[in-house]
Formats: structure tokens, C-alpha cells, sequence
């Protein structure tokens, strides 16, 4: 399909970009070739204007400032041959019109995404509650502190500490049951 000579199709390049009839009659040619050799079940009606698009494609191409051939002329044709043969594929399909009455069943992105991922979901929770749940949660879990060392360090009884722990588990929990219910 292909030229192998980039002299030749430089040349075609230049004279069809000077709307010489010759090659602008090649360029037909080619889309021509690709569009009723994949017929696609068009008919012959339907194939002309696939053509006539074609043609629009590449002289508003060939037209561009600076336009440059990446391969060859022939395969540039091609390829917009076939891209606007599967575009009008692409128009015949059926469609519907959407009634604004029915509502979508399925979560928002947003929500899926964070149904869909325990993690995101307890940084969600755990950013709700205060600094202070915040702190004892993360000495107590994550570093595995004791809840003796934890008051020690919050200038609290353990006892207190043991309470804080224990208000901010139900908070979290009642922020997790909300989320689940709400989503």
C-alpha cells in the first residue's frame, strides 16, 4: 500500500497541496480503494460520502502550516479512510433518549471507591473525630503503647485514658455504621 520512494510521495504531497487535479485524483483513488474494499455494509451512497470525508480530512490536513509526512501519503489516506469509515460505523448505532426520571442504583464514583476500599474508609472515619481520639487511637494501636504510658504522657490517670479509648471506638464505630448506611 505504502510508497517506497519518499521523493514521490513528496512530490504528490507538494503538487496536491497546489490543488494539482492529477494528484488530488490519486488521493480520491486511494480512499476510494480502502473505503468500498471494506465496505462495511454501506452502500454506494454512504461509501461516497465516507469518501468526501476523506478528502475533507486530508486537504484540511495537506493545508496545515508546516505540514510534514510521517510516512507516505498513501497510508495517511488510508488511515483516515478507515478512522472515518468506523465513525459512520459508529453514527448507526441505535441510541435512546435518557428520561431524567430514572435514577442511577449504583453509588457515586466517589462512594464506590471508598466502599470498595476498607482502608480509605477508616482514614475517612478517623479524620472525623477530634485530635484527641485521634492521638490516644494512634498511641494505643499503632505504636502499641500501654494505656499507662499513654496517660503518662497526656498527663491523664490510665483510667481516664481507658474511657477516652473506650468513647473514641463507639465514635468511630458510629461514624463507620453512618457511612455504611449512607452510602
Amino acid at each position: 500500500m505504502a510508497s517506497r520512494r519518499p521523493s514521490i510521495d513528496k512530490e504528490c504531497v507538494r503538487r496536491a497541496q497546489q490543488g494539482d487535479a492529477d494528484a488530488l485524483k490519486m488521493v480520491r483513488a486511494w480512499a476510494v480503494r480502502v473505503v468500498h474494499s471494506k465496505t462495511y455494509g454501506f452502500d454506494r451512497d454512504e461509501q461516497e460520502d465516507i469518501v468526501q470525508n476523506v478528502l475533507e480530512d486530508v486537504w484540511s490536513r495537506l493545508r496545515q502550516p508546516g505540514f510534514r509526512l510521517q510516512r507516505s501519503l498513501e497510508g495517511l489516506v488510508a488511515t483516515i479512510a478507515i478512522r472515518r469509515s468506523i465513525d459512520a460505523i459508529r453514527a448507526r448505532r441505535p441510541t435512546g433518549q435518557l428520561h431524567e426520571g430514572i435514577e442511577d442504583g449504583r453509588p457515586d464514583p466517589y462512594s464506590a471507591l471508598l466502599l470498595a476500599d476498607q482502608a480509605a474508609r477508616l482514614r475517612w472515619a478517623l479524620q472525623q473525630l477530634d485530635l484527641r481520639c485521634r492521638k490516644i487511637i494512634k498511641l494505643r494501636i499503632l505504636d502499641h503503647r500501654s494505656y499507662l504510658d499513654i496517660g503518662r504522657e497526656l498527663s491523664v490517670v490510665e483510667g481516664t485514658v481507658r474511657v477516652h479509648m473506650r468513647n473514641c471506638r463507639l465514635k468511630l464505630e458510629d461514624l463507620l455504621r453512618r457511612w455504611d448506611r449512607d452510602a
